[in-house]
């Protein structure tokens, strides 16, 4: 990724960190971009389906898998809030 590789190139003087956030501002650009485009999707099929009476409740789940995102991206942080409080 270029992010990884201007992190590389500033480590060995070669780039500046203006280059390294420029790189990462695009990565994180280009994954909100990526998420939107799904989402649309998504909610664009469904909306066509239901109008035409196609809907199902397996169309449902399986759009609903698509919304889980099964690979995180590397370097990505953990949930901070993993289950429900217990006081």
């Amino acid at each position: 990724m270029v992010a990884t590789e201007r992190k590389k190139s500033y480590a060995l003087g070669v780039s500046t960190v203006v280059d390294v956030l420029v790189a990462q501002q695009r990565l994180l650009k280009a994954r909100s971009d990526q998420s939107k485009a799904r989402y649309d999707y998504i909610r664009e099929l469904t909306n066509l389906r239901m109008r035409a009476g196609a809907l199902t409740m397996q169309d449902i789940a399986e759009m609903d898998g698509w919304m889980q995102r099964s690979d995180p991206a590397p370097g990505a942080r953990k949930p901070i809030i993993t289950g429900a409080r217990s006081d």
